[in-house]
């Protein structure tokens, strides 16, 4: 949002300097062709647009005020606000992009701790169910199966259900099964159909009722949302973790504060949650 309008107001005080410079032009060299009236009304053009010019560049200068106040106040409002927390990260494709460089960069700065697991899709839920068979009391439908992953991952410790499925099921893995204080969910590949889009839609309600905040994000220029089917689960969204303020909002949202959906792409919607400040431990 705040690049956008920086380069637009750019843009714009560039098209108007041109603008001036062209009726500068016409007005010099055709003095003697422009009788008192014209003249007279080509220099009012001219300086109304060299006051457009001039608020412009006062906007422009406004603008870069504001991008290097954030960046200089973004560490002081990140540091520790994820302190000893537990996040997990779920993609729905591979861990790539400017949406898993805004994940990581929250969690990094905030002192979170990072968990791990990249969904390779379409899903193979044949494949799933034979295998989570070997499971004693195994889930038999892609339903119970999509609710139980979702459960395992949340708790933590022993995880024979993603022991079993993860060779068909996990693209790419970090970190340990820890117990998760919050989730976040990024879809990096396309929508989904038929049986994938069922067990998506089973994974994403047993984590919207595994108990721990869960967080939809995506980067500004995603071309399919899916934001929408994230609001449909009970998460609370973030459309522009790729911005400073995006990165805040998610900081805040993994910690349980002001659930719901902030961002740019939307109107009537917030940009950011309110921000408490972070209290320091004390020894």
């Amino acid at each position: 949002m705040f690049d956008f309008r920086y380069h637009a107001t750019s843009l714009a005080a560039v098209f108007i300097a041109l603008v001036i410079g062209i009726l500068v032009g016409v007005a010099i060299s055709g003095r003697s062709l422009l009788d008192d009236t014209e003249r007279r009304i080509l220099e009012n053009d001219i300086a109304e647009l060299q006051e457009q010019l001039t608020d412009a560049e006062r906007q422009v200068g406004q603008q870069n005020a504001l991008e290097e106040y954030e960046r200089q106040t973004y560490p002081a409002v990140m540091e520790g606000r994820l302190a000893d927390r537990r996040i997990g990260v779920v993609y729905v494709g591979s861990a790539e992009g400017g949406v898993a460089g805004g994940i990581q960069e929250t969690i990094d700065r905030a002192d979170g701790v990072q968990t791990m697991r990249a969904l390779q899709v379409p899903i193979a839920t044949g494949e799933l169910l034979r295998r989570a068979a070997e499971v004693p009391d195994a889930p038999r439908t892609v339903e119970d199966l999509g609710r139980s992953l979702a459960r395992e991952l949340v708790d933590g410790g022993d995880t024979p259900l993603w022991d079993a499925v993860g060779p068909s099921l996990v693209e790419e893995r970090e970190g340990g099964n820890l117990p998760l204080d919050a989730v976040v969910v990024a879809r990096t590949a396309e929508p989904q159909r038929g049986q994938t889009a069922r067990f998506l839609a089973s994974f994403y309600a047993g984590l919207a009722a595994a108990g721990v905040p869960v967080v939809g994000v995506e980067t500004t220029d995603s071309e399919a949302t899916a934001v929408p089917t994230y609001q449909d689960h009970g998460f609370s969204t973030v459309d522009h973790v790729d911005t400073i303020p995006g990165r805040v909002a998610l900081s805040v949202l993994l910690t349980g504060e002001s659930p719901g959906s902030y961002g740019t792409k939307e109107e009537n919607i917030p940009v950011l949650p309110p921000v408490e400040p972070v209290v320091p431990a004390t020894g």
